[in-house]
């Protein structure tokens, strides 16, 4: 069946086409991220900022510190307030609407 040959060749294509899409969104996301989270982080001896990073994964983004103390100024103690950086930059980034507009543009 030739149609049914040509429309699943098609499908394909859309395939591949939407993953690097999404995969190219998932990147910029994560370096707004970083770059957001750079701009907020907390500042005394500069080792929690420099400890940031950005690992892209095939449908993910990692964005992290690796200063050990950054989960504690993130979410606070019982003895020190929660200064976060990370959340906030990945709200500012808005992932879930950079997706749904390149898989917009994809299908368009």
């Amino acid at each position: 069946m030739k149609g049914l040959e040509r429309a699943q060749a098609r499908l394909q294509q859309l395939s591949v086409r939407a993953a690097r899409a999404l995969q190219g969104a998932v990147e910029d996301a994560g370096a707004e991220t970083l770059s957001a989270a750079r701009d907020i982080v907390p500042v005394r001896t500069g080792r929690l900022k420099a400890s940031l990073y950005m690992q892209p994964e095939e449908t993910a983004c990692r964005v992290a510190a690796t200063a050990p103390y950054a989960v504690f100024v993130e979410w606070g103690t019982r003895y020190m307030s929660p200064r976060p950086f990370l959340l906030p930059a990945a709200r500012e980034a808005d992932f879930f609407a950079r997706a749904a507009r390149a898989v917009k543009e994809i299908l368009q």
